[in-house]
Protein backbone atom coordinates (compact mmCIF):
# COMPACT_ATOMS: atom_id res chain seq x y z
CA UNK A 1 0.00 0.00 0.00
CA UNK A 2 1.37 3.31 -0.97
CA UNK A 3 -1.09 5.57 0.25
CA UNK A 4 -1.33 5.81 4.52
CA UNK A 5 -3.53 8.25 6.54
CA UNK A 6 -2.90 9.19 9.93
CA UNK A 7 -5.59 10.50 12.18
CA UNK A 8 -4.37 11.99 15.53
CA UNK A 9 -6.70 13.21 18.37
CA UNK A 10 -5.39 15.47 21.39
CA UNK A 11 -8.23 17.01 23.01
CA UNK A 12 -10.09 19.91 20.86
CA UNK A 13 -7.95 19.25 17.84
CA UNK A 14 -8.16 16.15 15.08
CA UNK A 15 -5.62 15.89 12.38
CA UNK A 16 -5.55 13.82 8.92
CA UNK A 17 -2.74 13.29 7.37
CA UNK A 18 -2.39 11.72 4.03
CA UNK A 19 1.00 9.79 2.83
CA UNK A 20 1.63 8.86 -0.53
CA UNK A 21 5.34 6.78 -0.16
CA UNK A 22 5.69 8.42 3.54
CA UNK A 23 5.52 11.95 1.90
CA UNK A 24 3.21 13.94 3.35
CA UNK A 25 0.70 15.12 0.75
CA UNK A 26 -2.14 16.17 2.17
CA UNK A 27 -3.14 17.55 5.87
CA UNK A 28 -6.57 18.66 7.63
CA UNK A 29 -6.73 20.09 10.85
CA UNK A 30 -9.79 20.19 12.36
CA UNK A 31 -10.15 22.51 15.48
CA UNK A 32 -13.23 21.83 17.74
CA UNK A 33 -13.59 25.24 18.26
CA UNK A 34 -13.12 26.15 14.46
CA UNK A 35 -14.93 23.52 12.68
CA UNK A 36 -15.66 24.15 8.80
CA UNK A 37 -19.03 25.42 8.14
CA UNK A 38 -18.99 23.56 4.62
CA UNK A 39 -21.58 21.01 3.80
CA UNK A 40 -23.90 22.81 6.91
CA UNK A 41 -27.62 23.39 6.01
CA UNK A 42 -29.17 26.17 8.13
CA UNK A 43 -32.64 27.85 8.35
CA UNK A 44 -31.41 31.56 8.23
CA UNK A 45 -33.05 34.61 7.84
CA UNK A 46 -32.26 37.82 5.10
CA UNK A 47 -30.89 40.58 6.93
CA UNK A 48 -30.68 42.56 4.16
CA UNK A 49 -30.85 42.73 0.05
CA UNK A 50 -28.53 44.28 -2.04
CA UNK A 51 -30.10 44.95 -5.51
CA UNK A 52 -27.31 46.64 -6.97
CA UNK A 53 -25.00 44.03 -6.08
CA UNK A 54 -26.93 41.58 -6.60
CA UNK A 55 -26.36 39.80 -3.18
CA UNK A 56 -28.32 39.57 0.24
CA UNK A 57 -26.54 39.26 3.47
CA UNK A 58 -28.32 36.49 5.56
CA UNK A 59 -28.10 35.53 9.35
CA UNK A 60 -26.95 32.03 9.87
CA UNK A 61 -25.55 32.19 13.39
CA UNK A 62 -22.39 32.96 13.02
CA UNK A 63 -20.74 36.48 14.38
CA UNK A 64 -20.22 37.38 10.49
CA UNK A 65 -23.24 37.52 8.18
CA UNK A 66 -23.35 35.04 5.37
CA UNK A 67 -23.79 36.14 1.78
CA UNK A 68 -25.56 34.35 -1.13
CA UNK A 69 -25.12 35.88 -4.43
CA UNK A 70 -28.15 35.68 -6.91
CA UNK A 71 -26.16 33.35 -9.18
CA UNK A 72 -26.25 30.78 -6.09
CA UNK A 73 -29.96 31.28 -5.97
CA UNK A 74 -31.05 28.14 -7.43
CA UNK A 75 -35.13 29.10 -8.29
CA UNK A 76 -33.82 32.11 -10.29
CA UNK A 77 -33.64 32.55 -13.71
CA UNK A 78 -31.30 34.43 -15.97
CA UNK A 79 -31.54 38.53 -15.64
CA UNK A 80 -33.66 37.75 -12.61
CA UNK A 81 -33.53 40.42 -10.15
CA UNK A 82 -32.72 39.15 -6.29
CA UNK A 83 -35.29 41.27 -5.06
CA UNK A 84 -37.86 39.98 -5.99
CA UNK A 85 -36.77 36.82 -4.42
CA UNK A 86 -35.50 38.02 -1.22
CA UNK A 87 -36.81 40.21 1.44
CA UNK A 88 -35.30 41.02 4.60
CA UNK A 89 -36.74 39.48 7.86
CA UNK A 90 -37.36 36.21 5.37
CA UNK A 91 -36.72 32.48 6.20
CA UNK A 92 -34.27 30.84 3.88
CA UNK A 93 -33.18 26.89 3.65
CA UNK A 94 -29.09 27.34 2.52
CA UNK A 95 -26.51 25.28 2.76
CA UNK A 96 -22.60 26.83 3.01
CA UNK A 97 -20.71 26.19 0.14
CA UNK A 98 -17.52 28.16 1.33
CA UNK A 99 -16.23 29.06 4.91
CA UNK A 100 -15.92 32.12 6.49
CA UNK A 101 -12.65 33.94 5.89
CA UNK A 102 -11.17 37.00 8.32
CA UNK A 103 -13.88 39.21 8.00
CA UNK A 104 -15.63 37.77 5.09
CA UNK A 105 -18.75 35.55 5.91
CA UNK A 106 -19.53 31.85 4.71
CA UNK A 107 -20.78 31.74 0.95
CA UNK A 108 -24.33 30.19 0.78
CA UNK A 109 -26.51 27.93 -1.75
CA UNK A 110 -30.28 27.40 -2.03
CA UNK A 111 -29.41 24.00 -3.73
CA UNK A 112 -29.07 22.41 -0.61
CA UNK A 113 -27.21 19.27 -1.52
CA UNK A 114 -27.00 15.88 1.19
CA UNK A 115 -24.25 12.85 0.23
CA UNK A 116 -24.02 9.77 1.47
CA UNK A 117 -22.14 7.05 0.36
CA UNK A 118 -23.08 6.26 -2.91
CA UNK A 119 -25.88 8.65 -3.27
CA UNK A 120 -26.20 12.51 -3.17
CA UNK A 121 -29.71 14.38 -3.12
CA UNK A 122 -29.80 17.50 -4.75
CA UNK A 123 -32.76 19.41 -4.32
CA UNK A 124 -32.84 21.39 -7.55
CA UNK A 125 -32.58 18.14 -9.66
CA UNK A 126 -35.69 16.84 -11.37
CA UNK A 127 -34.56 13.14 -12.53
CA UNK A 128 -31.81 11.03 -11.47
CA UNK A 129 -28.13 11.14 -12.73
CA UNK A 130 -25.21 8.91 -12.98
CA UNK A 131 -21.79 10.50 -12.43
CA UNK A 132 -19.90 10.16 -15.74
CA UNK A 133 -17.04 8.73 -14.14
CA UNK A 134 -18.80 5.73 -14.58
CA UNK A 135 -17.84 5.03 -18.41
CA UNK A 136 -19.24 1.24 -18.85
CA UNK A 137 -22.50 1.53 -20.65
CA UNK A 138 -23.37 -2.08 -19.35
CA UNK A 139 -23.20 -0.58 -15.21
CA UNK A 140 -25.02 2.70 -15.69
CA UNK A 141 -27.80 0.30 -17.01
CA UNK A 142 -27.34 -1.69 -13.95
CA UNK A 143 -27.23 0.98 -11.62
CA UNK A 144 -30.33 2.74 -13.05
CA UNK A 145 -32.29 -0.71 -12.98
CA UNK A 146 -30.85 -1.04 -9.18
CA UNK A 147 -32.03 2.43 -8.29
CA UNK A 148 -35.49 1.96 -9.38
CA UNK A 149 -36.23 -0.90 -7.81
CA UNK A 150 -34.69 0.70 -4.38
CA UNK A 151 -36.81 3.94 -4.50
CA UNK A 152 -39.67 1.06 -5.23
CA UNK A 153 -38.85 0.20 -1.77
CA UNK A 154 -38.69 3.11 -0.16
CA UNK A 155 -40.76 5.80 0.92
CA UNK A 156 -40.13 9.66 0.31
CA UNK A 157 -40.54 11.61 3.23
CA UNK A 158 -43.09 15.16 3.14
CA UNK A 159 -41.49 17.80 1.11
CA UNK A 160 -38.53 15.80 -0.13
CA UNK A 161 -38.53 17.10 -3.55
CA UNK A 162 -35.19 17.21 -5.95
CA UNK A 163 -33.53 13.56 -6.85
CA UNK A 164 -30.58 12.28 -6.38
CA UNK A 165 -27.16 11.65 -7.98
CA UNK A 166 -25.38 8.52 -7.82
CA UNK A 167 -22.05 9.24 -7.48
CA UNK A 168 -18.76 7.54 -8.62
CA UNK A 169 -18.11 4.98 -5.37
CA UNK A 170 -21.82 3.22 -6.41
CA UNK A 171 -20.21 1.53 -9.11
CA UNK A 172 -20.32 -2.42 -7.72
CA UNK A 173 -22.89 -1.58 -5.17
CA UNK A 174 -25.73 -3.76 -4.48
CA UNK A 175 -29.95 -2.51 -4.45
CA UNK A 176 -29.45 -3.08 -0.56
CA UNK A 177 -26.18 -0.68 -0.51
CA UNK A 178 -28.33 1.29 -2.72
CA UNK A 179 -31.66 1.56 -0.76
CA UNK A 180 -29.91 1.88 2.63
CA UNK A 181 -28.72 4.37 1.48
CA UNK A 182 -31.33 6.20 0.26
CA UNK A 183 -33.38 5.52 3.36
CA UNK A 184 -30.32 7.06 5.25
CA UNK A 185 -30.87 10.26 3.24
CA UNK A 186 -34.89 10.28 3.90
CA UNK A 187 -33.87 9.78 7.24
CA UNK A 188 -31.77 13.03 7.26
CA UNK A 189 -34.27 14.92 5.74
CA UNK A 190 -36.73 14.00 8.33
CA UNK A 191 -34.68 15.33 10.93
CA UNK A 192 -33.72 18.55 8.45
CA UNK A 193 -37.78 19.10 8.30
CA UNK A 194 -38.19 18.78 12.35
CA UNK A 195 -35.97 21.45 13.48
CA UNK A 196 -37.06 23.85 10.55
CA UNK A 197 -39.97 24.01 12.76
CA UNK A 198 -37.49 26.26 15.39
CA UNK A 199 -37.21 30.26 15.01
CA UNK A 200 -34.41 31.11 12.42
CA UNK A 201 -31.19 30.89 12.90
CA UNK A 202 -30.42 27.59 13.46
CA UNK A 203 -28.44 24.83 12.15
CA UNK A 204 -30.24 21.79 10.57
CA UNK A 205 -27.71 19.34 9.36
CA UNK A 206 -23.79 19.15 9.76
CA UNK A 207 -21.53 17.51 7.30
CA UNK A 208 -19.57 14.83 7.98
CA UNK A 209 -16.37 14.40 9.77
CA UNK A 210 -12.86 14.33 7.41
CA UNK A 211 -12.82 11.18 8.89
CA UNK A 212 -15.20 9.58 7.88
CA UNK A 213 -15.25 10.70 4.68
CA UNK A 214 -11.91 8.76 3.77
CA UNK A 215 -13.87 5.46 4.11
CA UNK A 216 -16.73 6.70 1.40
CA UNK A 217 -14.44 8.21 -0.99
CA UNK A 218 -12.19 4.90 -1.10
CA UNK A 219 -14.79 2.46 -2.02
CA UNK A 220 -13.95 1.32 -5.47
CA UNK A 221 -10.95 3.06 -4.94
CA UNK A 222 -6.64 1.83 -4.22
CA UNK A 223 -6.23 -0.20 -1.01
CA UNK A 224 -5.96 2.44 2.09
CA UNK A 225 -4.27 2.15 5.07
CA UNK A 226 -5.67 3.70 8.11
CA UNK A 227 -3.89 4.55 11.56
CA UNK A 228 -6.00 6.18 14.38
CA UNK A 229 -5.00 6.86 17.61
CA UNK A 230 -8.53 7.76 18.83
CA UNK A 231 -10.53 5.08 20.31
CA UNK A 232 -14.19 6.92 19.62
CA UNK A 233 -12.80 7.84 15.57
CA UNK A 234 -11.56 4.21 15.52
CA UNK A 235 -15.07 2.74 16.06
CA UNK A 236 -16.70 4.66 14.11
CA UNK A 237 -14.99 4.21 11.01
CA UNK A 238 -14.98 0.29 12.24
CA UNK A 239 -18.22 0.40 11.92
CA UNK A 240 -18.33 2.00 8.27
CA UNK A 241 -15.81 0.04 6.83
CA UNK A 242 -17.69 -2.98 8.19
CA UNK A 243 -20.81 -1.65 6.26
CA UNK A 244 -18.88 -1.52 2.73
CA UNK A 245 -16.84 -4.27 3.36
CA UNK A 246 -17.11 -5.76 -0.01
CA UNK A 247 -16.58 -2.46 -2.10
CA UNK A 248 -13.17 -1.42 -0.02
CA UNK A 249 -9.76 -2.37 0.89
CA UNK A 250 -9.20 -0.12 3.93
CA UNK A 251 -7.02 -1.85 6.29
CA UNK A 252 -7.99 0.06 9.56
CA UNK A 253 -5.66 -0.05 12.68
CA UNK A 254 -5.32 1.67 15.90
CA UNK A 255 -2.32 2.89 17.78
CA UNK A 256 -3.41 4.17 21.99
CA UNK A 257 -0.52 3.19 23.31
CA UNK A 258 1.93 5.64 21.84
CA UNK A 259 1.05 9.34 21.51
CA UNK A 260 3.39 10.23 18.82
CA UNK A 261 2.00 8.81 15.89
CA UNK A 262 3.01 11.67 13.91
CA UNK A 263 6.34 12.17 15.07
CA UNK A 264 6.76 8.62 14.32
CA UNK A 265 6.34 8.92 11.00
CA UNK A 266 8.10 12.27 10.60
CA UNK A 267 5.16 14.20 9.96
CA UNK A 268 5.81 17.58 12.66
CA UNK A 269 8.41 18.41 10.52
CA UNK A 270 7.04 18.05 7.10
CA UNK A 271 3.99 20.43 8.33
CA UNK A 272 6.62 22.96 9.42
CA UNK A 273 8.59 22.74 6.51
CA UNK A 274 4.71 23.73 4.36
CA UNK A 275 4.55 26.74 6.27
CA UNK A 276 7.73 27.87 5.74
CA UNK A 277 8.56 30.90 2.41
CA UNK A 278 11.65 29.13 0.61
CA UNK A 279 11.79 25.11 -0.69
CA UNK A 280 14.08 23.94 -2.16
CA UNK A 281 14.15 21.73 -5.36
CA UNK A 282 17.02 18.69 -5.64
CA UNK A 283 18.60 20.37 -8.71
CA UNK A 284 19.34 23.46 -6.97
CA UNK A 285 16.82 25.90 -7.70
CA UNK A 286 14.31 27.33 -5.12
CA UNK A 287 10.24 27.59 -4.75
CA UNK A 288 9.46 30.94 -2.90
CA UNK A 289 6.43 30.94 -1.76
CA UNK A 290 4.21 34.25 -0.55
CA UNK A 291 0.38 33.99 0.44
CA UNK A 292 -1.32 37.31 0.60
CA UNK A 293 -5.29 38.13 0.98
CA UNK A 294 -5.61 38.45 -2.34
CA UNK A 295 -3.83 35.76 -4.67
CA UNK A 296 -0.57 33.62 -3.83
CA UNK A 297 1.85 33.79 -5.41
CA UNK A 298 5.31 31.44 -6.42
CA UNK A 299 8.74 32.91 -7.71
CA UNK A 300 11.40 29.91 -9.10
CA UNK A 301 14.61 30.71 -8.97
CA UNK A 302 17.71 28.59 -10.29
CA UNK A 303 19.41 29.66 -7.27
CA UNK A 304 22.70 27.00 -7.28
CA UNK A 305 21.80 25.24 -9.99
CA UNK A 306 24.58 24.32 -13.12
CA UNK A 307 24.09 21.30 -14.64
CA UNK A 308 23.73 22.48 -18.08
CA UNK A 309 26.35 25.03 -20.02
CA UNK A 310 23.42 25.91 -22.18
CA UNK A 311 20.91 28.66 -20.40
CA UNK A 312 18.01 27.42 -21.52
CA UNK A 313 17.89 24.03 -21.18
CA UNK A 314 19.15 25.11 -17.52
CA UNK A 315 15.95 26.79 -17.29
CA UNK A 316 13.57 24.57 -18.63
CA UNK A 317 14.68 21.58 -16.27
CA UNK A 318 14.40 24.09 -13.27
CA UNK A 319 11.00 25.11 -14.44
CA UNK A 320 9.79 21.20 -14.65
CA UNK A 321 10.89 20.31 -11.43
CA UNK A 322 9.51 23.90 -9.75
CA UNK A 323 6.34 22.33 -11.49
CA UNK A 324 5.45 19.61 -9.26
CA UNK A 325 7.21 20.74 -6.21
CA UNK A 326 5.15 24.10 -6.88
CA UNK A 327 1.80 21.89 -7.48
CA UNK A 328 2.76 19.63 -4.14
CA UNK A 329 3.13 22.84 -2.07
CA UNK A 330 -0.15 24.01 -3.12
CA UNK A 331 -2.19 20.87 -2.66
CA UNK A 332 -0.42 20.76 0.87
CA UNK A 333 -0.96 23.91 2.01
CA UNK A 334 -4.28 24.29 0.56
CA UNK A 335 -3.54 27.71 -1.84
CA UNK A 336 -6.89 28.45 -3.38
CA UNK A 337 -8.26 31.62 -5.04
CA UNK A 338 -5.43 33.47 -7.32
CA UNK A 339 -2.29 31.78 -7.53
CA UNK A 340 0.53 33.10 -9.67
CA UNK A 341 3.78 31.19 -10.77
CA UNK A 342 6.96 33.01 -11.93
CA UNK A 343 8.92 30.64 -13.71
CA UNK A 344 12.09 31.43 -15.16
CA UNK A 345 11.82 33.56 -18.83
CA UNK A 346 12.48 30.64 -21.22
CA UNK A 347 13.01 32.33 -25.03
CA UNK A 348 11.58 29.29 -26.79
CA UNK A 349 7.82 28.84 -27.25
CA UNK A 350 8.33 25.21 -27.48
CA UNK A 351 9.34 25.19 -23.63
CA UNK A 352 6.76 27.11 -22.23
CA UNK A 353 4.51 23.98 -24.22
CA UNK A 354 6.35 21.91 -22.09
CA UNK A 355 5.87 23.34 -18.69
CA UNK A 356 2.27 24.17 -19.27
CA UNK A 357 1.82 20.14 -20.53
CA UNK A 358 3.47 19.06 -17.30
CA UNK A 359 1.59 21.90 -14.86
CA UNK A 360 -2.10 19.96 -16.29
CA UNK A 361 -0.61 16.40 -15.58
CA UNK A 362 0.45 17.45 -11.83
CA UNK A 363 -3.19 18.78 -11.24
CA UNK A 364 -4.99 16.00 -12.79
CA UNK A 365 -5.34 14.43 -9.51
CA UNK A 366 -6.30 17.38 -7.88
CA UNK A 367 -9.97 17.44 -6.76
CA UNK A 368 -10.07 21.26 -6.77
CA UNK A 369 -10.02 21.14 -10.56
CA UNK A 370 -7.89 24.27 -11.24
CA UNK A 371 -8.23 26.67 -13.92
CA UNK A 372 -4.83 26.60 -15.68
CA UNK A 373 -4.12 29.74 -17.97
CA UNK A 374 -1.38 30.30 -20.37
CA UNK A 375 1.56 32.07 -20.37
CA UNK A 376 1.07 36.02 -20.18
CA UNK A 377 3.39 38.14 -21.62
CA UNK A 378 5.50 38.18 -18.63
CA UNK A 379 6.98 34.61 -18.16
CA UNK A 380 3.67 34.28 -15.58
CA UNK A 381 1.12 31.33 -15.80
CA UNK A 382 -2.24 31.68 -13.53
CA UNK A 383 -4.26 29.73 -12.00
CA UNK A 384 -7.59 29.70 -10.73
CA UNK A 385 -8.09 27.11 -7.34
CA UNK A 386 -11.30 26.55 -5.97
CA UNK A 387 -11.84 27.18 -2.19
CA UNK A 388 -12.11 24.46 0.02
CA UNK A 389 -11.60 25.34 3.02
CA UNK A 390 -9.15 27.75 4.76
CA UNK A 391 -5.19 26.88 3.72
CA UNK A 392 -2.78 25.61 6.13
CA UNK A 393 -1.06 28.97 7.09
CA UNK A 394 -4.84 30.25 8.35
CA UNK A 395 -4.96 27.24 10.22
CA UNK A 396 -1.52 27.25 12.07
CA UNK A 397 -0.55 30.80 11.87
CA UNK A 398 -1.27 34.52 12.76
CA UNK A 399 -0.10 37.66 11.57
CA UNK A 400 3.43 38.94 13.46
CA UNK A 401 3.38 42.53 13.96
CA UNK A 402 6.70 42.18 15.79
CA UNK A 403 9.05 44.57 13.88
CA UNK A 404 12.39 41.94 12.47
CA UNK A 405 10.23 38.98 11.75
CA UNK A 406 8.15 37.06 9.22
CA UNK A 407 4.95 38.10 7.99
CA UNK A 408 3.11 34.98 9.77
CA UNK A 409 3.95 33.22 13.33
CA UNK A 410 2.33 30.00 14.94
CA UNK A 411 -0.70 31.28 16.44
CA UNK A 412 -1.33 30.82 20.37
CA UNK A 413 -4.19 28.40 19.81
CA UNK A 414 -2.08 25.74 17.97
CA UNK A 415 0.64 26.40 20.58
CA UNK A 416 -1.45 25.42 23.12
CA UNK A 417 -2.50 22.40 20.83
CA UNK A 418 1.33 21.42 20.31
CA UNK A 419 1.68 21.37 24.21
CA UNK A 420 -1.11 19.39 24.71
CA UNK A 421 0.65 16.53 22.30
CA UNK A 422 4.19 17.24 24.27
CA UNK A 423 1.93 16.50 27.67
CA UNK A 424 0.46 13.32 26.01
CA UNK A 425 3.59 12.03 24.44
CA UNK A 426 5.53 12.32 28.29
CA UNK A 427 2.07 11.03 30.15
CA UNK A 428 3.38 7.35 28.94
CA UNK A 429 7.27 8.07 28.40
CA UNK A 430 8.60 10.31 31.21
CA UNK A 431 9.55 9.64 34.57
CA UNK A 432 9.30 12.91 35.93
CA UNK A 433 7.66 14.09 39.10
CA UNK A 434 7.31 18.15 38.23
CA UNK A 435 7.30 19.90 34.89
CA UNK A 436 7.45 23.85 34.35
CA UNK A 437 5.75 24.85 31.03
CA UNK A 438 7.80 28.58 29.66
CA UNK A 439 5.34 30.26 27.09
CA UNK A 440 4.27 33.43 26.26
CA UNK A 441 1.58 35.07 28.69
CA UNK A 442 -1.18 34.94 25.77
CA UNK A 443 -0.53 30.91 25.96
CA UNK A 444 0.22 30.58 29.42
CA UNK A 445 -3.90 32.43 29.81
CA UNK A 446 -5.44 29.89 27.10
CA UNK A 447 -4.29 26.90 28.91
CA UNK A 448 -5.34 28.29 32.17
CA UNK A 449 -9.19 29.32 31.06
CA UNK A 450 -9.67 26.51 28.51
CA UNK A 451 -7.40 23.72 28.68
CA UNK A 452 -6.97 23.53 32.81
CA UNK A 453 -9.14 19.90 33.25
CA UNK A 454 -6.60 18.38 30.22
CA UNK A 455 -3.62 19.37 32.26
CA UNK A 456 -5.37 17.91 35.56
CA UNK A 457 -6.47 14.68 33.48
CA UNK A 458 -2.27 14.97 33.18
CA UNK A 459 -1.40 15.43 36.37
CA UNK A 460 -3.61 12.59 37.61
CA UNK A 461 -2.26 9.84 34.68
CA UNK A 462 1.02 10.81 34.99
CA UNK A 463 1.37 11.49 38.35
CA UNK A 464 3.37 14.45 38.13
CA UNK A 465 2.22 18.22 38.56
CA UNK A 466 2.64 20.73 36.06
CA UNK A 467 2.99 24.47 36.71
CA UNK A 468 2.87 27.46 33.93
CA UNK A 469 4.81 30.45 33.87
CA UNK A 470 4.22 33.15 31.36
CA UNK A 471 7.43 34.86 29.84
CA UNK A 472 7.74 37.61 27.58
CA UNK A 473 10.33 35.30 25.10
CA UNK A 474 12.32 36.67 22.10
CA UNK A 475 9.88 34.57 19.80
CA UNK A 476 6.29 34.27 20.65
CA UNK A 477 5.74 31.49 19.01
CA UNK A 478 8.27 28.66 21.14
CA UNK A 479 7.27 27.62 24.23
CA UNK A 480 9.97 25.22 26.82
CA UNK A 481 8.95 22.36 28.62
CA UNK A 482 10.99 21.54 31.28
CA UNK A 483 11.09 18.58 33.88
CA UNK A 484 12.22 19.07 37.45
Amino acid sequence: MSKEVLINRVSGETRVAVLDNNLLEQIVIERDAQQSLVGNIYKAKVIRVIPGMQVAFLDIGDKRSAILHIDNLHLAKKNTEIESFLSSGQNLLVQVVKDPIKDKGAVLTTDVSIPSHSLVYRQSRKKLAISRQIKDVSERDRLAELFELAASSAVAPEGFSGHFILRSVAEGLSEQQLLFDMQLLHHLWNDLSEKRMEKSPVLLHTAPPIYQRLITDSINKDPLKITVDCPEIYQALNQLSQHYASNIAVELSQDYQQKDLFDRNHIEPQINEALEQKVALDCGGTLVIEETEALSVIDVNSASYLGDTDDQKAYLKVNLEAVDTAVKQICLRNLSGIIIIDFIDMADAASEVKVLRRLKEAFARDQAQPTILDFTALGLVQIARKRTGRSLSQTLCAPSNKIGTKGVIKSDETLVFEILRQLSKKAVSSSAKALEIHASPAVIEQLQKKYSVQIKQYESIAECSVKLYPQHITHCDEFNIIST
